[in-house]
């Protein structure tokens, strides 16, 4: 009688049959990647930058618009993170949708928008509102933002690629937040010989060139 005994698996032969097909196989390699990456982490380092705006100018807008306090620089951060995390979900998803080109002329447009309200008047209680509405816009364009990198990753780049390429993401993002504490250079600090309107003028000055540099 012939054995119907199925032979031990042996370490090369699966359980399962395989589905998944290795990225080598077919992730086809652009030297553009390099040109997209480099416009992505751009534009989070400015994205960074933006986010820490009032931090470093903290002892001039205080000066400049006496309805700010320590507080109301503090919130304009907080703005932008609880925005964060309410829209985390939703843009993600639209993000797998839509995909990178979508986002990111999306994310450019948002913040140009809310980069352009700052510029609109130095009146303090105007200039408040368009603030608080400029970091809530900012938070939606810095979810599309950390929600891209994973993204950009796998569609641009191969597997021994990657980590180096969300990494120079992020190292990027903290480069923006040391450029914001360059703004010292532009926005004078106050005491004797230096008026009130002075520093609104260097504040107005400081939004015109973040817009322009967008």
């Amino acid at each position: 009688m012939r054995s119907t005994h199925t032979p031990a698996p042996t370490v090369r032969t699966p359980l399962l049959p395989s589905s998944v097909v290795e990225d080598e196989d077919y992730t086809r390699i652009y030297k553009s990647r390099f040109w997209v990456l480099g416009v992505f982490s751009t534009f989070g380092c400015f994205l960074a930058w933006q986010f820490n705006t009032w931090g470093p100018i903290n002892e001039s807008v205080v000066v400049a618009y006496p309805e700010w306090s320590s507080t109301t620089v503090a919130l304009m951060p907080n703005l932008t993170s609880a925005v964060f995390v309410v829209f985390v979900w939703p843009v993600c998803i639209l993000v797998q949708r839509l995909g990178l080109r979508v986002a990111m002329l999306s994310a450019c447009s948002l913040t140009s928008f809310a980069l352009a309200l700052r510029c609109a008047s130095q009146d303090p209680t105007v200039f408040t509102w368009l603030c608080m509405v400029s970091s809530s816009l900012q938070g939606v364009a810095m979810t599309i933002m950390l929600a891209v990198p994973p993204l950009l990753a796998v569609d641009w780049f191969p597997p021994s690629e990657r980590a180096t390429a969300q990494g120079l993401v992020f190292a990027m993002d903290q480069l923006g937040i040391l450029v914001s504490y360059l703004e010292p250079m532009l926005v004078r600090a106050p005491g004797s010989g230096v008026t009130v309107q002075e520093i609104k003028d260097d504040i107005s000055q400081l939004m015109y060139i973040c817009e322009l540099v967008l």
